[in-house]
């Protein structure tokens, strides 16, 4: 049993390359191979059948409905498929998902009747897109493989905008429909929990939700079909990935005048003038609004000789702030090209203050 062990061991490590040194990154490497697999009732699109689904966990999301959700897997893809260079794979999942594209959202539960009962796996998803286009382009220039090159077809653009403009514009238009699938925790809950609603707000931001549904990855349903922590209204990371989206659509439309690279921008009479101008209104006044909305800076209500800072988790209806730390706020840091949104000095502050001081424990990062 062992040599066969050590055979299939070898076998993984030789298809899914080595790309550190450090042992820690190659156990984690090694690891993620077994959330990516082929079962019977989970299936990718027809064209990417012959690719990997991916569970969200071993053992209780290995199968059925509750092996893909939308969060977890465009969370993981960098990490999991583009790190290791599986870009094939990581394509699959990007158009299975785009596919099933529902108001403007990308669902929470793919399989087996999906459920778009999310606000943040749309947002994941484009994230993962943008990161994934960059490292083709990135990866095929610098080996001039054309195999790679050749992933980003005209077919694959002229989707995924078409994707990008449905996610937008769905949201500006305001999302607002009842979610039909049966969950019994919900239900405890009342109706008002398969309310699903996702809007862009006056400041740009991205709002949505209730007090009695789950939309974010951090909305932890309690048995009593009442959110423990729900986070209705604007979720920090979530503006942010708008923010990243909007920049990346931007900057892929028109070719700037520093850009000395042949041909067109890559997303070249893909977007509209008009499209364009609406979606730097947004971009403006999220840049414009930010800081001021989602920075606080406050006496530590323990300890008064101590100052927090940091960036708002969520700002709830109504004008009321919630002035909780949790590390949304990281994750929002780390969007692609957003760092104008964050004052460089202040992220140092925060950084010190909110995560040494408030989150950072002796078994990891708090989540509340």
């Amino acid at each position: 049993i062992l040599k066969i062990y050590d055979q299939i061991c070898q076998a993984i490590n030789k298809k899914i390359g080595n790309f550190t040194e450090l042992e820690l990154l190659k156990t984690l490497n090694f690891s993620t191979t077994s959330l990516l697999g082929q079962v019977s009732n989970v299936k990718n699109i027809e064209k990417y059948q012959e690719h990997p689904t991916f569970a969200a966990g071993l053992p209780h999301f290995a199968e059925g409905i509750w092996r893909m959700w939308g969060r977890d897997v465009f969370i993981s893809l960098p990490g999991c498929l583009m790190l290791q260079n599986r870009l094939e794979d990581a394509l699959a999942l990007i158009e299975t998902f785009g596919q099933k594209l529902n108001n403007g959202l990308i669902p929470n539960l793919y399989a087996c009747g999906s459920r778009w009962n999310a606000r943040d796996a749309t947002w994941f998803w484009t994230q993962a897109v943008i990161l994934f286009i960059k490292q083709v382009q990135e990866t095929g220039n610098n080996n001039n493989n054309t195999s790679i090159k050749n992933l980003l077809t005209s077919e694959f653009l002229k989707n995924i905008t078409n994707i990008f403009k449905e996610i937008i514009f769905n949201h500006q238009n305001s999302i607002n429909f009842i979610d039909q699938g049966q969950d019994d925790q919900m239900a405890r809950g009342g109706a008002e929990g398969f309310k699903i609603k996702a809007f862009i707000n006056q400041h740009g931001f991205i709002s949505g939700g209730n007090q009695s549904n789950c939309g974010t990855w951090m909305d932890k349903m309690g048995n009593n079909g009442v959110p423990a922590t729900s986070r209705h209204g604007c979720a920090v990371e979530l503006t942010v990935l708008f923010y990243s989206l909007l920049k990346f659509i931007r900057k892929n439309s028109r070719k700037e005048s520093s850009d000395k690279s042949s041909g067109p921008a890559l997303f070249q009479n893909y977007f509209s003038d008009q499209d364009l101008a609406k979606f730097m209104i947004f971009e403006k006044s999220i840049l414009k609004n930010f800081q001021s909305e989602f920075y606080v800076k406050k006496l530590n209500d323990k300890n008064q000789n101590q100052t927090d800072y940091f960036y708002n988790d969520c700002l709830y209806p109504h004008g009321h702030t919630s002035f909780e730390q949790r590390p949304n706020q990281f994750i929002a840091m780390t969007a692609l090209d957003c760092a104008d949104l964050f004052d460089d000095d202040l992220q140092k502050e925060i950084i010190m203050s909110s995560l040494k001081n408030q989150m950072l424990g002796r078994l990891g990062l708090a989540t509340l």
